[in-house]
């Protein structure tokens, strides 16, 4: 078969399936890219047609030769042209002029590279004085323009392939398709004017379809071409300027084995450092470019990591960085601390957006009423703080303006919001570093708080020792209860005139492995507030009940009285809990007392009564204590399902001879003939010498408690007393109320009967009592 029928057959192969190519394209979506590309199979396609055209009909040799190579370099230039712009059209390629001038620069630079590498090493190996000599003919011009636009096809596909949009393995077959039909569109060329075969002739072809099908593959195919743009990441040079050094090295090489410089290596020997150079430059305008970007990031992270988003005043980063700069220390300042009072309420009204406007609206009037240098900034959810430079202002005027100024109506999206707000402030003077400034300015806003709402308090060193002390009791009783730090002690109640004990009240006490004796009346508040006297009331009650059940056990006839806390008393479980205590301990309910206190009784007293109503129904006493402490009316203590009055100690309690002592017998006897006619037990509170009791012996009150007959003691003392008032209990009643009255002191002073003196504890046994644990209580 002739070459004229190979390369006709060839060239209607290539194109037809460059035709195929193009109307499977055609059908998908019209972009740019895509236009382009079939654009370029369409004259690689043509080009081989007009070379198989040419070579049927050309006259001679030599018009065949000429007319194959000027179309096929033509072919070459502009289909790699047409192909490697619809590269550069597709998504995620760069899109800003920047941009692609440096990716030109670098595929012409890695063009010129391969170029003088080529050019190098072919007349290192063909040429015998190692120089190729360069003709003026069309046909080695034309020759050189389609080496050139293969090179350019190799080089941008390096690049592209590099640097270009993702995904890079699509990327990199669609290079590929471009390459093969750049290599084809040269190869037409060679396989005319040099080796003029088949074989030649049908790989030339050969290239052509398998580019073409790269290039269909990836256009109708559907996948995405699509990533971040090139010009988000600086380009990396590492293959670039590896293939420039090796047509550094081949250059090197051809001057050392004689070859001498030709006007085309020196062409491309300055184009490729001239590439460099401009590469270079653009390297440092990028660099540039992104230090900008960078500080301009700092810049904006730096904002919001200082500053609040909600209210646009500084955080509490921002401000401890201020409390901590050295020029701020180096100078005098306050710190105002600023704590919107019930915000929780707003939210639970109004709602977290009308919240929110508020908070926002509290940052724009702080920001208002600053001087230049001060520093508004949100340390909390509802809580500010400012910093004052300068020892020249007026803390507290600067603090009243701030709190007149953020009390202020809002108007929001849920209607006009009012607020209050507490405000404390410390001077820089009276702490040593920012934390200590803070917390002194924080320890004024409690005090603030603790003042009332709208208030505006300076530290104190007092309170903040308060504030220590309370801080560090809070502390202490979460772990007092499983330290076993509690203890109970016993305070007798006696009759009068006798002054025998007939029960006794448990009284709680905390000894500290750290802060010592804590007296009840300053920890008993404070677990209330925080939460822990549910269970240490618990702990009261079942420890009361297991030291009543074995007094009962060795005979003595008593009825014991626990206080009870308002919150532990609201507790839906609490008159279930008391009656499983009684019945873990064996103990009949009348043999214990509940006791209230009149403030906590006349807070809440509907539901008070009912739950005193459920108590009583178990067969448990109540009695009202600090009665006459002047919180409830009569009225309410009609309401009131008590047994018992306790007078409170301030009716009872002036020391004997002061002016206030005369007046004291009216107000004893008026409690115990108000009991008397509600069929009440009154017990006098708080006797604590001769006097007192006269007044109230005087008022025929029946009951009475007090230092005078014994302070609370532990239960082994109780225990001593009640063996010895058993001893004595024989004797005549003056008698006996003097011996019992010793027998009492001595036992308070040494706990161990055996070393009472014998006048005081005969030494022969006492009677036996029966076990009385189910005995009814002496009748009132």
């Amino acid at each position: 078969m002739a070459l004229d029928t190979y390369w006709t057959i060839v060239a209607l192969v290539v194109g037809a399936t460059a035709a195929a190519i193009v109307i499977a394209a055609w059908r998908r979506p019209r972009t740019v890219s895509a236009r382009l590309l079939a654009a370029g199979v369409l004259v690689s396609a043509s080009g081989w047609m007009a070379s198989a055209g040419c070579v049927l009909v050309a006259p001679t040799r030599d018009h065949e030769i000429v007319a194959v190579v000027v179309i096929s370099a033509t072919t070459v230039v502009l289909s790699a042209f047409l192909l490697l712009s619809a590269v550069e059209q597709l998504p995620g390629a760069a899109s800003s002029a920047a941009a692609r001038l440096r990716r030109s620069v670098d595929g012409l630079q890695v063009t010129s590279a391969l170029l003088l590498s080529g050019w190098t090493i072919a007349a290192l190996v063909t040429a015998h004085d190692h120089r190729i000599a360069v003709h003026g003919n069309p046909t080695w011009i034309a020759s050189a323009v389609s080496v050139v636009g293969l090179a350019a096809a190799i080089g941008f596909t390096v690049v592209e392939v590099r640097h270009g949009p993702r995904p890079r393995g699509t990327v990199a077959v669609l290079m590929t398709g471009i390459v093969a039909v750049a290599a084809g569109d040269a190869g037409i060329a060679a396989a005319v004017v040099v080796w003029h075969t088949a074989t030649s002739t049908i790989v030339a072809g050969s290239l052509a379809v398998i580019g073409f099908a790269a290039i269909g593959y990836v256009g109708t195919s559907g996948r995405a071409l699509a990533g971040p743009a090139a010009e988000q990441v600086p380009i990396r040079w590492g293959l670039p300027v590896a293939i420039v050094s090796v047509a550094l090295v081949t250059t090197v090489v051809h001057l050392l084995t004689g070859g001498r410089p030709d006007v085309v290596s020196a062409v491309l020997g300055v184009l490729t450092g001239f590439t460099l150079v401009v590469r270079q430059a653009l390297a440092l305008t990028d660099a540039r470019r992104y230090l900008g970007r960078l500080r301009e990031d700092e810049a904006h992270l730096r904002e919001l990591a200082y500053t609040d988003p909600l209210t646009g005043v500084g955080n509490r980063r921002h401000l401890m960085a201020a409390l901590t700069d050295g020029r701020v220390r180096d100078q005098e300042c306050a710190l105002v601390a600023l704590d919107l009072d019930d915000f929780t309420g707003i939210n639970d009204l109004r709602g977290h957006v009308a919240g929110d406007e508020v908070l926002a609206g509290v940052g724009e009037r702080l920001r208002a009423n600053l001087r230049p240098g001060d520093i508004a900034a949100r340390t909390g959810g509802d809580e500010f703080a400012v910093l004052l430079m300068g020892s020249d202002a007026d803390v507290g005027a600067v603090a009243e303006r701030l709190l007149r100024g953020v009390s202020e109506p809002y108007e929001t999206s849920a209607g006009t919001v009012f607020v209050t707000a507490s405000v404390g402030h410390a001077a820089s003077e009276t702490a040593d570093d920012a934390k200590t400034l803070l917390r002194n300015a924080d320890v004024a806003l409690r005090l603030a708080k603790r003042e009332g709402t709208g208030n505006v308090q300076r530290y104190d060193p007092a309170y903040d020792d308060f504030v220590h002390r309370r801080t560090a009791i809070e502390q202490g009783l979460r772990g007092a209860l499983a330290a076993g730090e509690f203890t109970l002690a016993y305070q007798p109640i006696v009759t009068l005139p006798d002054a025998r004990t007939i029960a006794v009240e448990a009284l709680l006490r905390w000894d500290s492995a750290h802060l010592g004796r804590v007296p009840p009346d300053v920890f008993i508040p404070i677990a209330e507030e925080i939460g822990l006297i549910a269970p240490i009331d618990r702990w009261v009650m079942h420890e009361a009940c297991r030291q009543l059940g074995r007094w009962l056990d060795d005979g003595h006839s008593l009825w014991l009285s626990v206080n009870v806390s308002a919150r532990e008393l609201h507790l839906p479980a609490y008159v279930d809990q008391v009656a499983e205590t009684l019945r873990i301990h064996h103990i009949n309910p009348d043999r214990l007392v509940i006791e209230v206190t009149e403030h906590s009784a006349a807070l809440d007293l509907d539901s008070v009564v009912g739950r005193l109503s459920e108590l009583r129904a178990t067969g448990v006493r109540i009695a009202l204590d600090d009665f006459g402490a002047g919180y409830s009316s009569l009225g309410q203590l009609r309401q009131l399902p008590v047994d018992i009055l306790k007078i409170d100690r301030s009716l009872v309690g002036d020391p004997a001879g002061s002016p206030r002592s005369r007046a004291v017998a009216p107000l004893v006897d008026v409690v115990v003939q108000l009991g008397a006619r509600l069929d009440l037990e009154v017990i006098a509170e708080g006797v604590g010498d001769v006097a007192q009791r006269q007044v109230v012996e005087a008022s025929g009150c029946r009951l009475a408690q007090g230092d005078l007959f014994g302070p609370a003691v532990p239960a082994e003392r109780i225990e001593a007393m009640l063996h010895a008032e058993a001893s004595l209990i024989g004797g005549a009643p003056a008698a006996a109320d003097g011996r019992v009255r010793g027998a009492r002191l001595a036992v308070e002073a040494d706990p161990d009967p055996a070393r009472i003196p014998d006048s005081i504890v005969p030494r022969d046994p006492p009677p036996t009592i029966p076990p009385q644990r189910r005995q009814q209580p002496p009748a009132r």
